[in-house]
């Protein structure tokens, strides 16, 4: 295996535990049986790039939903109003020609570009924009990182609330859209960069509660570099060359989505291009197959555990709710050891602020299952109850994580069971028949937008509390590190009182192309895998 990282490592790991969809999208598939990738669609053209996307079920018919999971194939469908370099910490235009920021940072002008275009052939203007940005506020399984960025916008809350039909802060002049907060956010364009713009004229008429599950997804319409062309359920999807991309068009013709049950095992075997991973016996794999190539990514991915309490909904669950229980679990966990699961790419955490970061000043829950059990007998535990605990990786790592957690739990005494989903999101936010779920996000703005009240998924969970609001609002505002460390400080301390998570690790990740198969640039840089940057596609080709 060829290697470039992004940081360097210290050690090696070395082994741990066909034509265009017509109109606005729509039931264009045809089924088949899923085959794991391995040559499900062979009689593509010889100029075609192979994605290997996990599926939830054999009988996945539609794309990913981009405002919640923005993986490769949304990347090259999807487009935002800026893009950003891989660190994310420079943005030229995107479907935004340029862009400008006020000084006091609360008003941003973007200069939508001419002639935009989607791939029915239909304009693409600034509509488009304040229509998906309106949508996401109302709509379900939206990720945080979004709602929080938005809820910034002067006149967002009345438009959630009901009293105003539109969001004021957004104003439309030919070409040009104005964008107003009411307070500056220091991760807007980071936002903007990662948001995908829909196309208003197919999706008006959905309802947004239901728009990630729309029929829309199984043809979709599109902005970027490639078209939809068919889906095959449970098996695969094409892309092709959209002709209606006013920018330099890529060298790769067609694009294979394979739907399968792991991405290191289609990659390894020569079935996909492209894979992304954090898991250490993934790692190990893939770091010995001579034809891939790793990009390493120094990435604050958390993973963590989260408690199904109650939702904004009224569904209660008792079980969760007394903090004692929750503190428990947090002293029961050996946070080292699992970490070590993952070898170097993991950091131990306590809170949302790294150890290593020196506005850390947090608890630190050493493993003490004593301690553990003696908070769950103040509790009044109930010891015959069994603890449901979901989670949605099954890579090796991931299930002997599991596996350890439910150890130490019934190390303190209690009963756990635990249950795999296919469907993460739905199963944790919305059908929410667990007490612990495992769960991942990052970088630290994702991470904190999650306590948001306003979180279209995580209020579900924690009923709409708004003890964090405040804080991360001086967060994402911060100018300057007085104002960021005091921010810090301050969610530490509530999430130490709240204990709504229990945080277990960070995560770097690895992204792995078949580089036997690719040109690629001598200097490429991948970025994080599933945020949109500049990782000069255009540029690769097929060997």
């Amino acid at each position: 295996m060829k290697k470039r990282m992004k940081q360097l490592c210290a050690l090696m790991l070395a082994g741990a535990m066909v034509l265009g969809a017509a109109g606005c999208g729509g039931n264009s598939s045809s089924s088949a049986e899923t085959d794991s990738g391995e040559g499900s669609a062979a009689a593509a053209a010889d100029n075609t790039m192979y994605i290997s996307v996990e599926q939830e079920s054999t009988s996945t018919d539609k794309v990913e939903f981009p405002w919640y999971n923005l993986r490769l194939p949304c990347i090259l469908m999807y487009r935002g109003l800026v893009l950003a370099n891989p660190a994310e910490t420079e943005f030229t235009g995107d479907l935004a020609e340029s862009y400008e920021m006020s000084e006091d940072g609360l008003t941003y002008t973007f200069q939508m570009k001419e002639g935009l275009k989607w791939s029915d052939g239909e304009d693409l203007t600034a509509e488009d924009v304040v229509w998906s940005i309106e949508t996401a506020l109302k709509a379900a399984q939206v990720a945080s990182t979004y709602t929080t960025c938005f809820s910034y916008i002067q006149g967002a809350q009345e438009y959630i609330d009901g009293t105003a039909d539109s969001v004021s802060g957004m104003t439309i002049d030919g070409n040009t859209l104005t964008i107003t907060l009411t307070d500056s956010y220091a991760y807007f364009l980071t936002a903007m960069g990662q948001f995908s713009i829909l196309p208003k004229h197919c999706l008006e008429d959905e309802d947004p509660l239901n728009l990630y599950q729309s029929d829309f997804w199984a043809a979709p319409v599109t902005s970027g570099y490639y078209k939809f062309d068919e889906m095959t359920a449970g098996s695969y999807y094409t892309l092709s060359i959209n002709e209606n991309y006013e920018g330099e068009k890529p060298q790769i013709e067609n694009v294979v989505c394979n739907f399968v049950s792991s991405q290191t095992t289609a990659i390894t075997s020569g079935a996909s291009d492209y894979a992304f991973t954090n898991s250490s016996s993934d790692i190990e794999v893939m770091n010995a197959d001579e034809n891939l190539t790793a990009y390493y990514n120094e990435y604050l991915f958390y993973k963590y555990l989260i408690f199904n309490m109650s939702g904004v909904d009224g569904n209660e669950n008792a079980a969760m709710q007394n903090p004692l229980v929750r503190e428990a679990v947090a002293y029961a966990i050996d946070r080292d050891a699992l970490a070590a699961l993952y070898g170097d790419v993991a950091k131990v955490i306590y809170n949302g602020v790294p150890v290593s970061d020196e506005d850390n000043d947090g608890m630190v829950y050493e493993y003490d299952p004593e301690k553990a059990k003696a908070l769950l007998d103040e509790a009044g535990w109930d010891y015959d109850y069994t603890v449901r605990i979901l989670y949605y990786n099954d890579d090796e790592t991931s299930q002997n994580i599991i596996a350890a957690i439910c150890q130490y739990l019934q190390d303190i005494g209690m009963k756990v069971e635990s249950t795999y989903t296919s469907q993460g999101t739905q199963d944790l936010f919305t059908t929410r028949n667990y007490d612990i779920g495992f769960k991942g996000t990052g970088p630290m703005d994702a991470y904190y937008s999650e306590y948001m009240s306003s979180s279209s998924t995580f209020q579900n969970i924690y009923g709409g509390d708004t003890a964090f609001d405040e804080s991360i609002s001086k967060l994402m505002s911060a100018t300057n590190d007085e104002e960021e460390t005091a921010a810090k400080t301050e969610l530490q301390q509530i999430e130490e009182e709240k204990l709504y998570k229990v945080p277990i690790m960070t995560l770097g990740y690895y992204t792995y192309l078949n580089t036997s198969r690719l040109n690629v640039p001598e200097d490429l840089d991948m970025g994080t895998p599933g945020h949109r940057c500049d990782i000069q596609f255009t540029e690769w080709s097929i060997k």
